[in-house]
């Protein structure tokens, strides 16, 4: 996968926002350090994860695959995920209910992917 959890990171010992690089999956700044991968400095996700007080970060949206079916909860106060559907068009989930109709709805949270 070469897309970044962050949508914006800034190295803050060096008051330095970084740029993201998809091959391979890196920050950096190719403005201070010039082109040459030699003189960069590269950073990954996973390392602005482990000392996040080294970092100011952005996180990036979510992506959802269209007609996919994600656990989710429709308020705060519900105990239990229900499945409900992504469709890409309309960037909206639809909660199955009970009578096997979808019902588009505002979501609380979303959960991992599931199998339907």
């Amino acid at each position: 996968m070469n897309k970044s959890k962050f949508k914006f990171v800034k190295f803050l010992p060096f008051d330095l926002e970084l740029e993201y690089f998809p091959h391979p999956a890196r920050w950096a700044n190719t403005l201070l350090f010039g082109n040459d991968i030699i003189n960069q400095i590269m950073i990954t996700d996973s390392c602005i994860e482990a000392y996040p007080e080294l970092f100011e970060v952005e996180k990036a949206e979510r992506e959802f695959e269209h007609k996919a079916y994600y656990k989710v909860k429709i308020s705060s106060l519900a105990k239990d995920y229900e499945p409900a559907q992504y469709n890409g068009h309309t960037k909206g989930f639809y909660v199955i209910n009970s009578e096997d109709k979808y019902l588009q709805r505002q979501i609380f949270e979303i959960g991992e992917k599931i199998e339907l």
